[in-house]
């Protein structure tokens, strides 16, 4: 008579194929999203192009929201929303160039620099993509007005 057959004690190689796909695909995700730098030109870009929904798709969630409905404020009020009624101001954003990054967990600080001044741009990480803070920059209380 036979001996009866012994089951393999080494797991099955379907077995790992989940946990390497997911490793592979979180890899493939990282790798996917656009470099802080990368967000930042293009938001200049869009300033420099007036584009409102190209621009404010590149913000938090709050300030797109301020920027998409800035043309409505400026159309029914009786004082001017300088800052975003009617045109982009390109001053919303530092000139300069980026000298240093920072990144730490959801959170990324880019250092502009221009000549002798320099500005902290600060980006969140929303849904896995990088977005500007814009009410955070010096530069949006100046173009606004807001005092500290």
């Amino acid at each position: 008579m036979r001996a009866p057959r012994q089951r393999s004690r080494r797991p099955a190689r379907t077995d790992r194929l989940p946990w390497g796909a997911l490793v592979a695909l979180t890899l493939l995700c990282a790798a996917c999203r656009e470099a802080p730098e990368a967000i930042y030109e293009q938001a200049r870009d869009a300033l420099a192009a007036e584009d409102v929904e190209g621009f404010a798709s590149l913000l938090v969630p709050n300030a797109a929201e301020v920027v998409r409905r800035a043309p409505a404020v400026q159309a029914s009020s009786r004082k001017r929303f300088s800052a975003l009624g009617g045109k982009l101001s390109p001053r919303l954003l530092p000139p300069g160039d980026i000298e240093e990054r920072r990144v730490a967990g959801g959170r990324c600080v880019l250092t502009v620099v221009d000549g002798d001044d320099e500005v902290d741009v600060p980006l969140l990480l929303v849904d896995g993509r990088w977005r500007i803070d814009l009410f955070a920059l010096p530069t949006w209380r100046e173009v606004v007005g807001v005092e500290d």
